[in-house]
């Protein structure tokens, strides 16, 4: 019984960083959209930051396959061009990730 309960908080926990993570990065997504002059909706940003997550949970190649699913999905959910419009909002997005991981680590001062 006890590992089935420390098994379903394990996933519990999995599921509270995912949504974290997706709400941060839509923010900051759309924070470097507004700073890139790029239109498109929340939402839009939300369904992309999701999935781009889900995607970073891959092992092996995760993460880079994440980054280009990233710049499909918000060159087609939005308004932008994918030169320079995308890769920009994407690059701008993930430096301010950077800076907010530091800041949060305490890392920056």
């Amino acid at each position: 019984m006890l590992g089935e309960e420390s098994s379903s908080l394990g996933w519990l926990m999995i599921l509270v960083i995912f949504v974290i993570q997706v709400l941060l990065s839509s923010i900051i997504l759309w924070l470097a959209m507004k700073i890139t002059r790029v239109g498109g909706s929340f939402l839009a940003l939300v369904a992309a930051s999701a999935i781009a997550e889900g995607v970073a949970f891959i092992p092996y190649g995760g993460t880079p396959l994440s980054l280009i699913v990233l710049i499909l999905l918000i060159w087609r959910l939005t308004a932008a061009d994918l030169w320079p419009d995308t890769i920009l909002v994407v690059i701008v997005s993930w430096l301010l990730t950077l800076l907010a991981g530091m800041l949060l680590l305490g890392l920056y001062d």
